[in-house]
């Protein structure tokens, strides 16, 4: 039972005209974290870096807020107080849009339900629907969260507050009638001054959905004044010129823990007490005059919930993977993915060329990979030896000349295979002792297949294997497929089986690779490393400037499908471009050995097995391995012979306890 005054009250609320309470004022006096969305449930305080795009969605002069944001930072939580309030205090339809079905139900669930339940100025004012899913209808609008993939959903309706998230992840024609994102707008019209949009999403790369409309807003990034000096500055874009660790230290968590962001003017640092002091004080600064759209912009370096070594600890495991290194620019720091990919300039590749003998292995390298790629009149080989940390030496280059559709030559003119098999059956010489057959060797089937697979049959160790370039798929290197069928049509089990390449994975992080720089003699001689991925090349003939020229013979575009959608696809910038698709295939061929899950353990067991020059006779002795005696009586010296063997021995040895 109420009493009487609390009747009265609750009674001339109801028909109290609507308020001019602003969003993050009404939050912080009604909003409720629930213990589903939060790892801090209770009563909500407005942050600093929310505080002016909440109270964009209730000014009446701002038509569109674009939220440019890391995860788990603004963009959640402004649409969530924006319904909120829209529900309670200037009632009108209201529209969440998100990019799947799946996603439009998670986001009843998680955050609707739990909301509407913990928030009292909501309870009794909205009502859910017979399975407790979806919010739906309350007293002056509709609340609808629905997916953007059908023109159905998201035509049809006059809508009041628009929500849409991921916008980037939205495809750009539905059911070819246009622009999910400006269909939606169009239903706002009816609403006129009181039609307010929220446009959110993390970057993902230039010319994107929530790019082009972080382009027409007043693009207000967020400031922040050092509690050193007083300067205001802008984190945003500051990472890595700012945010300094020592690198000297051993493991990536004591480099991590040494981060400290530094002061544009003073140039002091600042520890996380001092970042977050500074971020309690900041405010959003826009760029350019204000035309109705307000755009705001802020990365995970002004969050008061994310420590500096965690973001640096994230950019360290991520930082050689280029896949992993876009997740970490668009999500953590907010900023578009400028492609690392393309291709580099090829005078600088042969300006850092080294001196060493061709067709040996320099001290490092520890296994051997090959590709090659078949023409009709010639077989290009190259042979790439792997160490630690994916450092790589180009060992030999090779052109095979001859007809490639016939596996025998003439007497005393061999057939391009015949000397594929010679090179096969070579083993190179290591520079610091020992000698290292090929551990496994890709081939191209794309051209006169039949004879590849009849070259591959040949073989039978499973060392050469048969391939096809893919520009797309769920593995790097798929699973092998059978190809061999009998009279009747049914697959062979144990006959030959190709394997897909995802070539344009193996391109991204080529181009990456070959893009970082060598460290200067100085700090060589101070004990550093070469970058993990570095590639090394001989200063020999073969690797001339045409072969660079072939190396860095393709580029990085964004193409228009015929649906409209924005994606993008390796374009041939040259007539030859055989270096590049060799050595994409020598490191498939190392990934699908299983380089990139050794461990230390296993690197030692493979330079064990090289014998004691390579290693020493401690490491030897510590690892069990009993020195191999000199391969040079096991060499073969009839053209055309091949060692038989199904894996090399130090594979075998590391993957026991590997695995």
């Amino acid at each position: 039972m109420i009493t009487a005054a609390e009747f009265r009250r609750k009674l001339a609320a109801h028909w109290t005209p609507p308020g001019d309470i602003s969003t993050s004022a009404w939050a912080d006096k009604q909003m409720v974290l629930s213990p589903e969305t939060s790892a801090k449930p209770g009563a909500w305080r407005t942050r600093s870096y929310q505080r002016q795009p909440l109270d964009a969605t209730s000014d009446p002069a701002v038509r569109v807020v674009v939220l440019c944001a890391g995860v788990q930072m603004l963009k959640t939580s402004v649409m969530k107080a924006a319904i909120a309030r829209t529900i309670a205090v200037d009632p009108k339809p209201v529209m969440m849009l998100v990019p799947r079905k799946e996603d439009a139900r998670e986001f009843a669930d998680d955050h609707m339900v739990p909301m509407i339940r913990d928030i009292e100025a909501l309870r009794g004012k909205i009502k859910l629907t017979r399975m407790g899913k979806a919010p739906r209808n309350f007293r002056g609008g509709r609340l609808v969260i629905t997916s953007a993939g059908s023109a159905m959903n998201v035509g049809g309706k006059a809508i009041g507050l628009l929500c849409m998230d991921e916008i980037d992840k939205m495809v750009p024609d539905v059911g070819d009638e246009g622009n999910p994102i400006e269909l939606a707008l169009q239903r706002q019209t009816t609403f006129r001054s009181r039609a307010k949009a929220i446009l959110a999403c993390s970057p993902t790369t230039p010319g994107s959905a929530i790019d082009v409309w972080w382009q027409r807003s007043d693009q207000a990034d967020f400031y922040v004044p050092c509690p050193l000096c007083g300067e205001w500055q802008c984190l945003y874009g500051k990472f890595r010129s700012h945010v300094r660790f020592d690198e000297k230290l051993e493991t990536r968590e004591e480099q991590a823990l040494s981060a400290r962001y530094h002061c544009q003017k003073c140039d002091q640092p600042w520890d996380d007490r001092l970042r977050w002091a500074a971020v309690e004080g900041g405010a959003y600064r826009p760029a350019k005059r204000f035309n109705g759209i307000a755009g705001f912009r802020v990365s995970q370096l002004c969050s008061l919930d994310r420590h500096l070594s965690e973001m640096v600890l994230s950019y360290l495991r991520a930082k050689d993977a280029p896949a992993d290194l876009k997740a970490f620019i668009n999500t953590c720091l907010a900023e578009n993915w400028e492609d690392q990919s393309q291709a580099p300039e090829w005078e600088r590749l042969i300006g850092a060329r080294e001196e060493y003998a061709p067709g040996t292995v320099p001290r490092g390298g520890l296994l051997l990979f090959g590709g090659a790629d078949v023409h009709p009149d010639r077989i290009e080989v190259e042979l790439v030896a792997f160490g630690r940390r994916r450092e790589n030496w180009s060992v030999l280059y090779e052109i095979f000349e001859g007809n490639t559709a016939e596996l025998t030559g003439q007497p005393g003119k061999p057939s391009p295979w015949e000397k594929l098999q010679a090179t096969l059956g070579e083993l190179c010489p290591c520079q610091g002792g020992g000698y290292l057959p090929v551990s496994r060797f890709f081939i191209d089937s794309g051209n006169q297949a039949n004879t590849v697979y009849q070259f591959v049959r040949m073989q039978g160790d499973g060392r050469v294997v048969a391939i096809k370039g893919v520009a797309h798929g769920h593995l790097p290197v798929s699973q092998p497929k059978p190809v061999d069928v009998t009279i009747f049509g049914r697959v062979i089990k144990s006959g030959l089986k190709i394997r897909n390449v995802v070539v344009e994975f193996f391109k991204s992080e080529l181009y990456a690779d070959l893009r970082k720089k060598q460290p200067t003699a100085e700090q060589l001689a101070q004990g550093w490393a070469y970058p993990p991925g570095y590639c090394h090349f001989p200063r020999t003939k073969n690797y001339g400037d045409e072969h660079f020229k072939q190396l860095c013979a393709e580029q990085l575009v964004s193409v228009k499908d015929r649906r409209g959608r924005l994606r993008q696809e390796w374009q041939q910038m040259r007539a030859r471009n055989e270096a590049l698709d060799v050595r994409v295939y020598a490191r498939a061929a190392a990934w699908e050995y299983g380089i990139d899950r050794f461990k230390e353990h296993n690197w030692r067991v493979v330079e064990a097995k090289l014998g004691p020059q390579q290693a020493g006779l401690e490491l030897c002795a510590s690892i069990g391995v009993i020195p191999q005696p000199s391969p040079e009586k096991t060499i073969p010296t009839v053209p055309g012979a091949v060692i038989q063997q199904s894996r090399l021995p130090v594979y075998r040895a590391a993957r026991s306890r590997y695995l």
